[in-house]
């Protein structure tokens, strides 16, 4: 498995600075302005890919099933970090 610097521990605690519902670009916007650096770091290991923005946020969104204080409840549509509208993860925390 591979080693982020976003760590499970970090979108822990990204989650409870979270409404009760929200969905993956939320939290990924939280760790941008929160955590530029680990942000940036990952973002580098997804370097050699064709989109490394988008494959470092379905990372992210992957990472997030494995966080047990969340559920997944539906796909919904909102603001990418790009400003353009895109079908993602909503959460709920339990």
């Amino acid at each position: 498995m591979k080693d982020y610097a976003i760590t499970k521990d970090l979108l822990r605690e990204l989650v409870q600075t979270m409404p009760p519902v929200f969905d993956s670009h939320a939290l990924i916007i939280q760790a941008m302005q929160r955590h530029p650096q680990l942000y940036t770091m990952d973002l580098y290991s997804f370097v050699a890919s064709d989109d490394p923005i988008q494959q470092l946020h379905a990372s992210i969104g992957q990472r997030l099933l494995g966080i047990d204080t969340i559920e997944p409840t539906r796909r919904v549509p909102s603001q990418n970090v790009r400003g353009q509208t895109s079908e993602n993860q909503e959460w709920r925390r339990k």
